[in-house]
């Protein structure tokens, strides 16, 4: 049962708490905009004020307002019992009863008001049902992906104030634990993060600025966000308050949302330690009938509450989880712990063998997905114009750890305690979600050519370049999913437009299966929907790329090798340019026309964007491509 300031008006109104209400069995209200959540066992009165003066007590020192709080909860006891205490549920079977049909309620209302929201709300579910899980210890982060306007907040807004949520829009990675200097120590604790997330599920609907922070800032974000995923706690040093964290078991899941994940971002995870999962949005298909009857239609506000009462119903029945006793008595007596989480336990016997085997396979495909290397161009080097470092690839086990999690998430969502074929698409989805969208796209290129796949292919089917199709390639040769082809009939002359394939490592062969492609259910990276542009460099990856440099551990006779071939191509270009610059001054200016003709460039006007790399730029304008786009290249500047 959900009741809002239940019989408490003129108490609340006189001590200023905003937003009281008993949602299942939690009493949540705010006192000075801080939300405070306290479980009612409406079976044991002594537990029930315990637990809520220990939550008042870390929150506010107002003593009149704790023991004028618990005096009209006292009061009131009986009638609140009456009122609000959940029927109780007597067996597993009842309970699953009662749950799935609140879920298909929840789908089916969806579906009626806000059909595009049930693919965000499914995901959401499945994370936060993680933390229901007795067995599991290791937090769970999922970051939603989809264009400005996806409705990929609106689910997460969903679950604001619902029991064991903590949800802030903004928050600093250091806010984990903290060493503000204007907070005395022994104060710090009530403003640490890391606590207030303990058995939550932590919600952040805009991660987009954490993302787009500078390197230096990124690197440090994203190692401290990494550490705490681990779930052991969080300690740090400073000169301000010494040492300060937080040890032991810290388990919380995570929800989040961004419009995109950039290269270097995925760059920066492989490197530290890629324990983010993504979730990219499916492309929303409206016509403009359809977005008539959206707006003749209910409002947005009516159509989200309808569905926000179905989530509280929901949400509610899986609190009353039939067990003895809803949280284990060392955890109640832990003071980081703000709210009790109802644990069940996993029936592993039921667990289906091969969605066991599937998520085995996709742990693997997405740990050569989520691999890291470096790439730079060169001549007759590894068959591809294009050499790679040793690639930096995780070892399958975590991964297989949280996709196993994920999908008991999603089974317990819908009432089972055991793992079907049913709960294998979501992981599918977050696997080809999880990894850089140009991968992805490569490698659903790789499968629809059957495991074979050209660079004409590509650059057909893609926004790309060929040498930019050539050192895709080069990524996926190093990172072990493809082997490497020359085409026959290559002219070795022509390097630009040299013909290479690749092809599917045996390993990797079930993706190419019609059993994939169903559990698949059709879900694909639409490049309309994230911007074309998306797979060409920008102007920040550039910057990133400029490092990309053959690494030390090649050896002085390689760098021999290669700067020998760089001086044979900058001599062969140095003729080029020559002819075509004495051809072009031939040409005479027509008087009569006011016009200036633009001249081409020549070689001292042209530089690479990076060491090594094969995307060359103009000084005199912002013009960017090969080596043969400025050669031909006629600047506006140059006349």
């Amino acid at each position: 049962m959900n009741m809002k300031d239940p019989k408490f008006s003129s108490f609340l109104s006189r001590h200023e708490i905003e937003d009281f209400q008993i949602c299942a069995n939690n009493i949540i209200f705010k006192i000075h905009g801080y939300t405070i959540r306290s479980i009612l066992d409406f079976s044991n009165f002594d537990k029930s004020i315990a637990n809520l003066r220990h939550n008042l007590d870390k929150h506010t020192e107002d003593i009149e307002l704790k023991e004028g709080l618990i005096l009209e909860i006292s009061k009131k006891w009986p009638a609140l019992v009456e009122e609000c205490s959940p029927r109780q549920v007597n067996s597993y079977s009842e309970w699953k009863e009662g749950l799935v049909s609140r879920y298909n309620d929840l789908k089916q209302t969806i579906k009626e008001h806000f059909p595009e929201l049930w693919e965000t709300v499914e995901i959401e579910l499945s994370v936060k049902s993680i933390l229901n899980i007795q067995d599991i210890t290791l937090p769970f982060a999922c970051i939603i992906l989809g264009p400005p306007s996806s409705s990929k907040t609106v689910g997460i807004e969903l679950l604001r104030d619902t029991p064991n949520t903590f949800d802030t829009d903004s928050f600093s990675a250091k806010s984990f634990v903290s060493h503000n200097t204007s907070v005395p120590r022994d104060k710090l604790q009530e403003i640490d993060l890391l606590p207030k997330i303990k058995n939550n599920l932590f919600l952040s609907p805009e991660l987009s600025p954490t993302f787009s922070k500078k390197d230096e800032d990124l690197i440090e974000t994203l190692g401290i966000l990494i550490r705490v995923l681990d779930g052991k706690g969080y300690e740090s040093d400073s000169g301000a308050q010494g040492h300060r964290g937080y040890t032991g078991e810290y388990m919380f899941t995570w929800l989040g949302a961004a419009v995109e994940i950039s290269r270097r971002v995925h760059k920066h995870l492989s490197t530290l330690g890629p324990k983010l999962y993504f979730y990219r949005l499916s492309k929303i298909s409206k016509t403009e009938d359809d977005y008539i009857r959206q707006l003749e239609g209910e409002n947005f506000g009516d159509r989200v509450q309808k569905i926000k009462s179905k989530m509280i119903e929901y949400i509610e029945w899986f609190d009353r989880y039939p067990c003895e006793d809803p949280q284990n008595e060392q955890d109640f007596q832990d003071e980081n712990v703000i709210n009790q989480v109802v644990k069940i336990e996993w029936n592993k016997k039921r667990n289906d063998r091969k969605a066991l085997e599937y998520i085995v396979k996709l742990a693997g495909l997405l740990a050569h997905f989520r691999g890291t290397l470096q790439t730079w161009e060169t001549r007759e080097t590894q068959g591809i114009d294009y050499a790679y470092s040793v690639p930096i690839i995780e070892e399958r086990d975590r991964a297989a750890t949280q996709l196993h999690n994920l999908s008991r998430g999603h089974a317990l969502s819908q009432g089972r305690i055991y793992i079907s074929i049913e709960d294998i698409p979501i992981l599918i989805k977050v696997v080809l979600s999880t990894a850089s969208i140009e991968r992805v796209k490569i490698f659903d290129l790789l499968l629809s050519s059957q495991g074979r796949l050209s660079t004409s292919q590509i650059t057909k089917a893609l926004p790309i370049s060929n040498p930019t199709a050539r050192r895709t390639m080069a990524e996926f040769k190093g990172l072990g999913i493809v082997n490497m082809e020359e085409d026959e009939l290559t002219d070795h002359h022509t390097y630009d437009n040299s013909e290479k394939s690749m092809t599917l490592k045996n390993e990797f062969k079930w993706f190419l299966s019609e059993e994939f492609r169903n559990l698949r259910e059709g879900f694909e990276l639409d490049l309309e929907h994230y911007g074309n542009n998306i797979l060409t460099e920008s102007a920040d990856s550039m910057e990133e790329l400029k490092e990309k440099t053959p690494p030390s551990t090649l050896g002085n006779d390689v760098y021999e090798q290669l700067s020998n071939i760089n001086e044979n191509v900058k001599s062969t270009t140095t003729n080029q340019t020559a002819e075509l610059t004495e051809n072009h001054h031939e040409k005479q200016v027509d008087p009569t026309n006011q016009k200036v003709e633009r001249k081409s460039i020549n070689e001292q006007h042209m530089y690479r964007l990076w060491k090594g790399g094969d995307t060359w730029g103009c000084n005199k304008c912002s013009f960017r491509g090969d080596k043969w786009d400025l050669l031909s290249h006629t600047c506006k500047n140059n006349r």
